[in-house]
């Protein structure tokens, strides 16, 4: 029963955050127009780096099943962060920076 409670406190908090992200996003004219760059960058890295979180606590434990719990599967990981940094600054760089 506890378990039962756990999942549904936890999924509960999960759910609260999609309407509290909307509100967050109403924030709009914050003064001085440094601050809102700063806000606007924190909450796109914050949300970045949920998915970032996303991808090596759940995608990468279940890659390594496919792979026979190979070692290699960290370095491919990394190299696939590294090819698309290095994608993003290259676009960067064209001015280009639209995903």
């Amino acid at each position: 029963m506890e378990e039962i409670i756990n999942i549904v406190l936890l999924t509960s908090a999960a759910r609260i955050c999609i309407p509290l992200g909307g509100l967050l996003s109403k924030i709009e004219r914050i003064r001085p127009a440094w601050l809102e760059r700063e806000f606007r960058h924190f909450v796109i890295a914050f949300g970045g780096g949920i998915l970032v979180g996303a991808i090596v606590f759940i995608l990468v434990p279940e890659g390594e099943k496919y792979l026979n719990r190979s070692i290699l599967v960290v370095p491919i990981v990394l190299f696939g962060g590294v090819v698309f940094f290095s994608l993003e600054r290259y676009l960067g760089l064209q001015r280009r920076e639209a995903p």
